[in-house]
């Protein structure tokens, strides 16, 4: 197996601060930049933490946009360049489409060719070769409950206080390589920018977790400081992608609530605190400065109007006859808010700390709800901005997030698909002990339902 490689973070052995150590000759530049761009949102290290950076490793495909993987270790050189210990150094394998599927597209093959001896004198690096190692032989029971929503399309994020290499590994083992070659993994991040398809986390709450994550009903136990008095659960939050991927329940994909799998018996020491962004950027609207280009053809303006007159009519019971143009369509599907009352933090880590029949369904609906929350007013001047800007602007009011290689004329379909229902509402027989799950219903039941 040949790699090309390359080592990017802060040493204490030079004043740089963050930048690349070392790479092969063969990295082109733009890997090398795409590469930066990926390790930086691995998220940040806690200031001050006390427990040692226990390693982890986690992937990226299509590098810069071509047919490359980087498979990339994640350790700590001790110190950075100011003698703080909060310093990340990042090795990565940089591999050839037709080079990691001879091995399946398993990168736990190439786990150990990841290096963490860095100094002073790593000024060079060659083109590497390794044999890779074995796959796992079998899977885990609680591999394949992970393995089985990462098949159908989902994304699955595991709370833990250490990286789940081995679980991770037995999990790719469960997968078929044609699964495998379009995955990331993340044995471990304090950030999931990079949206990764398997992600363990110190605390899942602190992160972005759009609802194409489903909880794998299996429950890594939290260590008891300084997390005793954080919210154990899978928050199922803000932005939804919209490549093809719909909205469905956790119960559908995960199985009936009365039959969790059982917690596994792993032991952790204490995971190092999270600091908590105050501001995300999924909660920022798309600059409009970025979209600068041609006026907007006419048909497809037309067939943009057709689509969202199409939405707007499902959405409000419009004439999808009127001619309102897409700006004003827009503005009226933007109005559709949810305005009922809100499961409490205290109320969704109850919930998902239970068993009871109706918990994954309660949290699938508090995500769905989510979706229509008026927090994302849309912007000043959003009447006179160019079309795609609008589109993608209206996507981010409602917490959606829109697949780059969607043309203008697919967005309302896109929409359409993230917006409306597999199935009809049923009551949840939850509702007694928590209200607002009620309003969830009344309020989904006016959805529309996909064909």
């Amino acid at each position: 197996m040949r790699y090309e490689q390359l080592v990017y973070g802060s040493f204490p052995f030079w004043d740089r601060g963050y930048a690349v150590l070392a790479h092969s000759p063969g990295c082109l530049p733009g890997w090398i930049q795409a590469f930066q761009a990926a390790c930086q949102k691995f998220g940040e290290r806690p200031r001050g933490a006390s427990e040692p950076f226990p390693g982890a490793m986690f992937t990226v495909r299509d590098l810069a946009g071509a047919k490359v993987w980087a498979v990339v270790g994640v350790t700590t050189p001790g110190a950075d360049d100011h003698g703080r210990p909060d310093a990340l150094a990042f090795h990565g394998l940089i591999v050839r489409d037709r080079e990691f599927r001879s091995v399946g597209y398993d990168p736990f093959a190439l786990a150990s060719c990841l290096r963490t001896d860095w100094n002073a004198g790593t000024s060079t690096l060659e083109r590497g070769e390794c044999e890779p190692a074995p796959p796992a032989q079998e899977a885990s029971p609680e591999a394949l409950r992970i393995a089985a929503p990462l098949k159908r399309g989902r994304r699955v994020a595991i709370e833990s206080g250490v990286p789940i290499d081995e679980l991770a590994r037995s999990v790719w083992a469960a997968l078929p390589a044609s699964c495998r070659k379009r995955l990331s993994v993340a044995t471990w991040a304090y950030c999931n920018d990079l949206r990764f398809d398997l992600l363990a986390a110190p605390r899942l709450a602190s992160l972005a977790l759009d609802a194409s994550y489903v909880d794998p009903s299996v429950r890594l136990p939290a260590a008891p400081s300084p997390w005793a008095r954080t919210k154990p659960y899978l928050l199922v939050a803000a932005s939804v992608a919209l490549a093809g991927v719909s909205i469905a329940t956790v119960r559908g994909l995960m199985g009936e609530d009365e039959d969790p799998i059982p917690p596994l018996a792993l032991a952790e020491p204490d995971p190092p605190p999270v600091r908590v962004k105050a501001t995300e950027p999924s909660a920022i609207a798309p600059a409009r400065g970025a979209y600068r280009g041609p006026i907007e053809d006419p048909a497809e303006a037309r067939a943009v109007e057709q689509g969202l007159a199409s939405l707007g009519s499902r959405l409000l019971d419009l004439d999808p006859d009127a001619a309102r143009g897409p700006t004003a369509w827009m503005l009226a599907i933007a109005a559709f808010r949810y305005e009922g009352r809100w499961l409490t933090d205290e109320e969704l880590a109850a919930i998902s700390a239970s068993t009871a029949l109706g918990r994954s369904r309660a949290l699938a609906d508090h995500a769905r709800v989510r979706l229509f929350a008026a927090d994302r007013p849309l912007p000043e001047g959003f009447a006179s901005g160019p079309l795609r800007w609008q589109l993608d602007t209206l996507a981010w009011s409602f917490h959606l997030e829109l697949a780059p290689k969607l043309t203008a004329e697919e967005v309302p379909s896109a929409l359409a698909e993230a917006l409306s229902l597999d199935e009809p509402v049923s009551p949840n027989p939850l509702e007694a002990a928590y209200p607002a799950l009620a309003d969830y219903a009344r309020f989904l039941g006016r959805l529309p339902q996909r064909p």
